[in-house]
């Protein structure tokens, strides 16, 4: 694994203590962290600091983060930045319709996912690999221990 302590992480989030906690677990993990309130000052930053890899909240002030998602995957300077995207949502179809931009999610699987008996672990580990394949991750804040998010940013960044 390459080193990762001179890679760079953007943090988009506008919950303050949130962003401030992220801030430092990665900076204790010698990544160099930048902060971002919302996708405005977030799309700027990610234009000016070209990071390694962004945390992105979805719903923010000013931009939210599928707006700003859009336009980084649109710009060449960015569109090969790896996001893990942070939300609250947890209703799968809900996702799906957030993210079905830039990512090949077959409809009819996902069905036929969903109407297993553990239809929620198969349809959930099913757009986690769309979403890896496609240079995302998707998590739901209160699914994740802070130490479980932070082994998966170093997996993403060292790709």
């Amino acid at each position: 694994m390459q080193k990762l302590f001179n890679k760079k992480i953007l943090v988009v989030e506008d919950e303050d203590s949130l962003r401030d906690i992220l801030i430092n677990q990665f900076e204790s993990e010698r990544f160099i962290v930048f902060g971002a309130r919302n996708g405005e000052e977030g799309l700027k930053m990610s234009f000016k600091e070209k990071p390694d890899l962004i945390l992105l909240d979805i719903i923010m002030p000013e931009m939210n983060g599928m707006v700003m998602l859009k336009k980084i995957k649109e710009d060449a300077r960015t569109e090969n930045i790896p996001v893990i995207i942070l939300s609250n949502l947890g209703d799968l179809q809900q996702i799906i319709q957030t993210l079905e931009f830039g990512i090949d999610i077959d409809q009819e699987k996902y069905n036929t996912l969903l109407s297993t008996d553990v239809a929620s672990t198969y349809a959930k580990n099913y757009l986690q690999n769309r979403f890896n394949d496609a240079g995302y991750d998707f998590i739901i804040k209160s699914n994740i221990a802070l130490e479980d998010l932070t082994q998966r940013v170093k997996k993403l960044i060292s790709r």
